[in-house]
């Protein structure tokens, strides 16, 4: 009897064994994919075949990578796109963050300022452009909150400037649009 229970107990702590290693196994297996996923990778899947729970939240782990890789490649097309017309416009864009420093600018912006080639991004506006009628235009629409238009005059040059918020919460964004109306206002 003692050796019946012996060889029982070996045969219990066996098949215990095999049988939390094929639970833990999987559940390792998709700890792996997520972390994964969660550094981009939407490409990884896991390949469990079970039908029972663990194959169900192996499905749903697949199905939300595939879902985040559309949404990502979605969004990348979308941002590709705004960035292509950002930087086709003939009017200089710059966008500032609260602190009053510069996000985003387009190609039409950086001539403007004669910074042609050189990454302005991050610098505050008035190390790139030292004019008392933006610095006015920007404190107007940050105070007002509203959609401000005003004249300005910078290297023998007359713009319309444009400027926006882009967010009404505490870290306001601006965006100015320079419309350059040299011409016009000879005429």
């Amino acid at each position: 009897i003692l050796y019946l229970a012996l060889i029982l107990a070996i045969f219990i702590l066996l098949l215990s064994f095999l049988s939390a290693k094929s639970i833990t196994k999987p559940i390792k297996e998709m700890a792996l994919v997520a972390k994964k996923i969660a550094k981009g990778n939407f490409n990884t899947r896991v390949s469990t075949k079970a039908k029972d729970e663990i194959g169900e939240l192996s499905f749903a782990l697949n199905r939300m990578a595939r879902e985040l890789q559309r949404l990502f490649t979605t969004l990348a097309v979308e941002r590709e796109e705004l960035q292509k017309i950002l930087w086709a416009m003939v009017e200089g864009v710059v966008v500032l963050d609260s602190q009053k420093r510069i996000i985003l600018a387009n190609e039409s912006f950086k001539k403007m300022c004669g910074f042609s080639s050189q990454s302005i991004t991050g610098k505050p506006y008035w190390e790139i452009l030292r004019n008392i009628d933006i610095e006015r235009l920007i404190d107007k629409a940050l105070s007002s909150g509203k959609t401000e238009t005003s004249e300005i005059r910078y290297q023998d040059k007359v713009y319309l400037g444009n400027t926006t918020l882009l967010s009404k919460t505490k870290e306001k964004e601006v965006l100015i649009v320079f419309h350059n109306i040299t011409e016009i206002k000879q005429l």
